[in-house]
């Protein structure tokens, strides 16, 4: 025996429980009893007794019988469609609507014992998986699916799923048209809310499981955690970052480097320029330009063993150092 209360007020929530819940064929006798309900309610006496009221209409209850049903079970369970007889009866405030349903399948103790193990192995799946309504609703969820989320079934099936992925609405809208479409997703990142409000990388696969009459049936989801494939890609990001930086002080080096070297450079020619006027001249000048010539040669020579000692500690090398004798005063 089930019981659910189906809420009148927005005009197509009982269309949307039995697009959810309904098989297509029974759908439109479903329909019929909503409205047949609520009829009934419209019809009932004001006060016991009252004159004019159609009391036996008012006691007849709307039933649709032998209608194919989408059964969710328990919180472990799997839905499984089965034949449901459903009385349907609106509340006196006409906004909700009680549907009570007894089973009318038999089904046999040898199925229900393969029944039993195939909702094992889904549930307990290394992998989550959970379906969807064509309105976007969590009719079935297994265990990892939902260990993973930190939800209980009673807080994630039977909601929306925009619910839980609330900073992808624009996305999941566009999964949806997708897999309306007939077409099947792979890999594609969803971003879902834990229970304690935390941000879960996931990568979706799925596809969807259609009617006889070509209307959509449910998902079919498959879930897998991006979690390490995003911290991958931070540390990737991260280090071309870093790459980055260290290329830039590099180029910034050498364009100083050689701005030292130009400067020498400059200098050498002017002294060797001088040093040919002077060559004849006396020996004091001489040896004079040729101590700024050497002096000149001494800095380009401590440029170029700076660049070289950088170039070893940017390979990860320790240049050899050469310990020289100084006066600090």
């Amino acid at each position: 025996f089930k019981r659910s209360i189906v809420e009148v007020e927005g005009g197509d929530a009982p269309l949307q429980f039995a697009a959810n819940f309904i098989g297509t064929e029974d759908q439109s006798r479903f329909a019929i009893a909503v409205k047949r309900a609520l009829e009934v309610l419209s019809k009932a006496p004001a006060a016991p007794g009252e004159a004019g009221s159609d009391m036996d209409d008012w006691l007849a209850t709307p039933v649709v019988k032998e209608c194919d049903t989408l059964a969710v079970g328990s919180s472990k369970g799997f839905p499984i469609w089965r034949r449901y007889d459903w009385a349907l009866n609106a509340l006196p405030d006409g906004k909700l609507i009680v549907v009570s349903g007894r089973m009318t399948t038999v089904v046999s103790e040898e199925k229900r014992a393969g029944e039993k193990d195939l909702v094992d192995f889904l549930n307990k799946a290394p992998i989550a998986m959970h379906w969807l309504s064509g309105t976007g609703h969590v009719l079935w969820a297994n265990e990892t699916e939902m260990n993973v989320l930190g939800y209980t079934a009673e807080e994630y099936i039977g909601q929306p799923i925009m619910n839980f992925c609330p900073d992808e609405k624009e996305l999941v809208l566009e999964i949806f048209k997708t897999l309306g479409s007939g077409n099947t997703i792979k890999d594609v990142p969803v971003r879902f809310r834990t229970k304690g409000g935390e941000i879960k990388h996931l990568l979706i696969d799925s596809n969807v499981n259609w009617n006889t009459d070509g209307s959509f049936k449910h998902t079919r989801c498959f879930i897998r955690d991006d979690t390490a494939r995003k911290v991958r890609e931070a540390r990737l990001s991260e280090m071309a970052h870093r790459e980055k930086e260290v290329s830039e002080a590099k180029s910034v080096f050498v364009r100083k480097t050689f701005h030292e070297i130009r400067t020498p450079c400059h200098l050498l020619s002017h002294l060797l320029s001088q040093f040919e006027e002077v060559s004849s001249a006396d020996e004091h000048e001489r040896d004079a330009a040729f101590h700024d010539i050497m002096q000149q040669v001494n800095r380009l020579n401590r440029l170029v063993d700076d660049a070289v000692d950088a170039a070893l500690f940017d390979s990860g090398s320790v240049p050899v150092l050469s310990r020289y004798p100084f006066n600090l005063f």
